[in-house]
Parts: structure tokens; C-alpha cells; sequence
């Protein structure tokens, strides 16, 4: 599967299949649709919540929280 780079976070396989699945209903289908719907996205982790942190810059698009890989 393509590599997905998000403000410098690179979505390992797993990232990518369960955003794809979470966006399908938005229309995002393939990796491709995936990197251009995140690219409005900032990037940060949270230590606290242990979940790297997908922002987005506009208010009406989602923002996710991904879990650290243990």
C-alpha cells in the first residue's frame, strides 16, 4: 500500500485501512482520496491521551485521534 505522509506522520498500513473504512461514507475510497482529503490536516501527539492527533484546519472537517502502536 502507498506510504500516506500527514505533516510529516507516515501512516503505516493499519492507520490507512481504518481511515479509509472510517471516510468511505465521505466519498474517500483509495489512498490517493486519502491523502487529499488530509491535506488541510496538522499533525500532533498526545502524550496523555497516547493517540497521534490528526487536526484539521477547517471546523467543518473531522479530526481523528490514531492510538500508539504498542
Amino acid at each position: 500500500m502507498k506510504k500516506i505522509v500527514i505533516d510529516g506522520f507516515e501512516l503505516n498500513d493499519e492507520y490507512t485501512k481504518r481511515l479509509l473504512n472510517g471516510l468511505k461514507d465521505e466519498g474517500v475510497k483509495s489512498p490517493q482520496d486519502l491523502e487529499n482529503y488530509f491535506k488541510d490536516h496538522w499533525y500532533t501527539k498526545d502524550n496523555s491521551l497516547k493517540s497521534h492527533l490528526l487536526l484539521c484546519k477547517h471546523p467543518k472537517k473531522r479530526n481523528f485521534a490514531l492510538p500508539f502502536d504498542e
